[in-house]
């Protein structure tokens, strides 16, 4: 009499005697893992019986053949979706696309799967060729190299895709034709007082905080008294957004004597209220 096998049951690893091969039997087909009593078999039964049970006990199916554009398209609605969900997505968004124009333009109907390190130098020489600066273009191959690494995550890629493409390094200085970013100097202190001098009081004031503090713009404009820790001889600042956060760092600036003084004047009794409200701008300016 045939036992009927448990729904749990993990099949085994075997012997194919004809050939010596080990083998393991997955959705009713036989998988041979190389030489029988093997480590190199028996890594490749764990990987495989893993991939199996982390299916549903069932074989996911083998990635289908995607063109790039195919690919592009994939990855710019997940783009949509994570760029609604974190800071700056707007610009997240941008980057991606320009990233991707000169990419299609060549390759767009090329096989995902055959893009390889050769291609991705051509698309670089590419971005060059628009005049883009060395710090531009390293930043939008990176951006090709991560929606490639995201169709091998999401199994819509073998794994050698993104092998492939990790091997080709960022333009180095002096290295390729690619120009040189203009250097950004601080801003004189001479323009900064010339400024101060024609903006609203609670513009005057970000300003302060800022050239006291350096912190970004953003972080001044998000500024509210429950995000202020007022009882130590510095106070301290802790941003509820910034630049950071996604890779879970804690912001924490540091206020002294000047920049207390400056926000003693934009305090309110509302803890949740913003310190530099644009409606008190407005009503500064009535």
């Amino acid at each position: 009499m045939r036992v009927r096998k448990s729904p749990d049951h993990t099949p085994k690893y075997r012997i194919h005697k004809p050939s010596g091969q080990a083998v393991v039997v997955l959705d009713g087909k036989s998988h041979y893992l190389g030489k029988h009593d093997t480590p190199d078999s028996k890594t490749r039964y764990e990987e495989l019986v893993g991939r199996w049970l982390a299916g549903g006990r069932k074989l996911p199916e083998a990635p289908r053949c995607l063109t790039v554009n195919e690919l592009a398209l994939a990855w710019l609605n997940w783009v949509e979706l994570a760029a609604s969900k974190r800071r700056g997505g707007d610009r997240y968004r941008s980057e991606a696309k320009m990233a991707l124009g000169p990419l299609l333009t060549l390759y767009g109907s090329t096989q995902a799967a055959t893009f390889g390190p050769k291609a991705l130098q051509i698309v670089v020489a590419s971005f060059v060729a628009k005049g883009w600066c060395r710090g531009v273009v390293n930043k939008r191959a990176g951006t090709v190299k991560r929606m490639f690494k995201w169709g091998v995550r999401e199994e819509l890629l073998p794994p050698s895709s993104w092998h492939g493409l990790s091997t080709v390094e960022g333009l180095r200085a002096g290295d390729s034709d690619a120009r040189e970013p203009r250097r950004i100097l601080p801003v004189p202190d001479e323009h900064v007082d010339a400024v101060k001098k024609v903006v609203l009081t609670p513009v005057a004031g970000m300003i302060d905080i800022q050239r006291l503090t350096g912190m970004r713009p953003g972080e001044v404009v998000a500024m509210r008294g429950r995000d202020l820790d007022t009882t130590g001889k510095l106070w301290v600042y802790t941003p509820i957004e910034h630049k950071t956060q996604h890779h879970g760092h804690e912001r924490r600036i540091m206020l002294g004597a000047k920049a207390q003084a400056v926000l003693g004047t934009y305090l309110k009794t509302d803890t949740e209220a913003y310190l530099f409200d644009p409606r008190d701008a407005v009503a500064t300016w009535h």
